[in-house]
């Protein structure tokens, strides 16, 4: 199988963009660049907003054909995007989305157990200015009782 380093150099045009603007909250955040899903949405960590530096607006993809996620800066206009980053606020938090619909699709096709939460680790597309995350390596989170 190629790496997503190659995905991205042949498929990032064609990626599709996968949501819609949506409310934003914020909680405390780690070191690690990750995105964590639970059924009734998603949040980045504190190092993404770090890594992708203070990007207010960003693109969440698919690559077709893969589990690849990819979220990469994009303007204010830009359809599907989302809030990481406000300027306004001090400190730069944990940034979750809730969008149970999106996460539904996503447990759906990965397979995944609808009670627990995942965590995926991202990494740095230094050419496309982009952080990558492999849904095929995500590691199940028991469920919260």
């Amino acid at each position: 199988m190629l790496g997503a380093e190659h995905y991205l150099a042949v498929s990032l045009d064609k990626c599709v963009p996968f949501l819609k603007n949506r409310r934003v909250r914020s909680e405390g955040g780690n070191d690690e660049l990750l995105l964590t899903i639970r059924k009734t949405g998603f949040a980045f960590s504190t190092s993404c907003v770090e890594a992708l530096n203070n990007t207010e607006y960003v693109s969440l993809m698919q690559v077709p054909d893969t589990a690849l996620l990819v979220l990469r800066p994009c303007g204010m206009k830009a359809k599907g995007r989302l809030r990481l980053y406000d300027p306004k606020r001090k400190n730069k938090s944990r940034v979750r989305y809730s969008v149970p619909e999106w996460t539904s699709h996503v447990y759906e096709l990965m397979g995944w157990e609808k009670e627990c939460g995942y965590r995926v680790s991202g990494g740095v597309h230094l050419v496309e200015k982009a952080l990558v995350f492999d849904l095929g390596q995500g590691v199940m989170i028991e469920p919260k009782n």
